[in-house]
């Protein structure tokens, strides 16, 4: 175990990051709120979400970075993230910063 962020393990290759935060990008124009708690995040959007974009997002998520828990409900627009160990609570905040740039 080390004291590295699990961001570092991040599996993309070069023009991968790019091509997420582009995607995460397009998607913070649709989100309508966020509630930050200790080892998660939940984020709702609006209406106008395209719920292919997202699965594709989380898709790439789960490939790179597993220790994301990741569930998305396209009916209710709600996002959960989560982690399971405390020292990885710090990588929900990268998500949630890139889903409040849009």
């Amino acid at each position: 175990m080390t004291d590295e962020l699990p961001i570092a393990e991040c599996g993309l290759d070069l023009p991968g990051p790019a091509a997420q935060q582009e995607r995460y990008g397009r998607l913070a124009d649709s989100v309508t709120g966020m509630e930050r708690r200790p080892g998660r995040l939940r984020v709702l959007f609006g209406t106008d979400v395209d719920p292919a974009l997202v699965e594709a997002t989380l898709a790439v998520e789960r490939r790179c970075c597993a220790f994301f828990r990741l569930e998305f409900d396209a009916r209710t627009r709600r996002l959960e993230i989560g982690v399971e160990r405390p020292e990885q609570d710090p990588a929900i905040d990268a998500l949630r910063f890139a889903l409040s740039s849009g």
